[in-house]
């Protein structure tokens, strides 16, 4: 079926760049890292081949421990040490997902904060050139994947997200935002001749990290502010925002807190609403849409098994979905693959996917020109599935 599933136009908007890397990438990079890096070389003594490394940066086992989560992704996140290799994982997470999994409008979300911390080696480098230099990296590795479609005769449109660490403080976060605000207005300039695809620009912002141990609240002023500006700004295209809340076992009420007083209007996972009617109704009175990660809710231990994870349930009782990877390069997916498992497990078929991804498209933080060139093309009002 993975024919028919390639064809059909998909749009992913919960994808994190730091989580993306091919297989093959993390080989080199972790090759070239590891004498400089005793941590990583001691995990690849243990490498033989593709099958050790999976066992040592993927999680391809269902595991109920953080530690376990953690432990991938600080080894993930000691290979990306330079704004080259930034521009690089962008560039491969970019162009896969157009080539392999018929993605034609793609969010992909990264970390700056993150991206300067390492449990394992310098990220100096990174650190000391600053976020504007990271955000063009980014740019510049989505943008020749979006030219080089463009040169093919296809149409594929990629906004960057940037995503707050809420381990940090709330004033750390102000001035990251303050700082997009100023490289948006600065690249808008520069950028307003360039030739080739769709120009890719940062679209929206995220906040991330154990929304346990981190509680969203103190953020309500940061996130309510630019949902106002998004919602009365006269700005051709203001920053959207979306909100990691709802993944984990006993966090339904951060769903809440994220409508209510953070008002955003999409939330990342947010599986754990199905144990909280407040939740539910919530989303329904505001028609947020859920960015869900089916195999990652699973991987994590989320969700318990799969065949019981609540995208279903969630469906049934009117909440709008779409279906992302999260971390595929350590959860070791593809969209298709995702995409395979909901018709297998759940029985989705083409009209369900159709439904996911034209509510995506719509919520998309994209420019409303943009997205309505991608409808056009790829989701003509005659091909409506009913």
């Amino acid at each position: 079926m993975d024919p028919a599933l390639k064809r059909w136009p998909k749009v992913q908007l919960h994808l994190h760049l730091e989580g993306a890397l091919r297989l093959s990438t993390v080989a080199e990079l972790a090759k070239n890292l590891a004498p400089s890096t005793p941590k990583l070389k001691s995990l690849l003594d243990t490498v033989s081949d593709d099958n050790s490394l999976r066992e040592v940066f993927c999680i391809t086992r269902p595991t109920d421990s953080l530690t376990t989560f953690l432990d991938k992704f600080w080894a993930t996140q000691s290979l990306l040490t330079s704004n080259a290799t930034l521009e690089r994982v962008a560039y491969e997470t970019c162009i896969d997902a157009y080539h392999r999994d018929g993605v034609v409008l793609l969010e992909l979300r990264y970390s700056p904060q993150f991206c300067v911390l390492s449990e394992w080696n310098d990220h100096s480098v990174l650190k000391n050139g600053g976020y504007d230099a990271m955000h063009e990296a980014v740019l510049r590795g989505c943008q020749r994947a979006v030219d080089e479609v463009a040169d093919e005769g296809g149409l594929f449109a990629v906004g960057v997200l940037v995503t707050l660490d809420r381990s940090m403080s709330v004033k750390e976060g102000g001035e990251v935002v303050e700082g997009v605000h100023r490289f948006r207005e600065r690249t808008e300039v520069e950028n307003a001749q360039v030739k080739g695809g769709p120009r890719v620009r940062i679209v929206g912002i995220d906040l991330a990290n154990d929304e346990l141990l981190f509680p969203i609240a103190p953020f309500a002023g940061l996130f309510s502010s630019l949902a106002e500006a998004r919602a009365n700004t006269s700005s051709r295209s203001p920053l959207g925002i979306t909100v990691h809340a709802g993944e984990v076992p006993g966090s339904a009420d951060n769903v809440v807190q994220a409508i209510r007083n953070l008002r955003t209007r999409r939330v990342g996972h947010g599986v754990q609403s199905i144990h909280s009617q407040e939740a539910l109704d919530l989303i329904k009175k505001h028609n947020v849409l859920l960015e869900v990660n089916p195999l990652s809710n699973y991987l994590t231990g989320s969700t318990g098994p799969y065949k019981s994870h609540p995208i279903v349930e969630l469906r049934k009782q009117g909440i709008r979905c779409c279906v992302s990877t999260d971390d595929p390069g350590i959860f070791d997916t593809t969209l298709i693959q995702e995409y395979r498992m909901l018709v297998e497990e759940h029985g989705f078929g083409e009209k369900d996917f159709d439904a996911m991804n034209r509510d995506a498209l719509r919520e998309s933080f994209l420019d409303d020109e943009l997205k309505k060139a991608i409808e056009d093309r790829y989701f003509p009002t005659e091909n409506l599935l009913n």
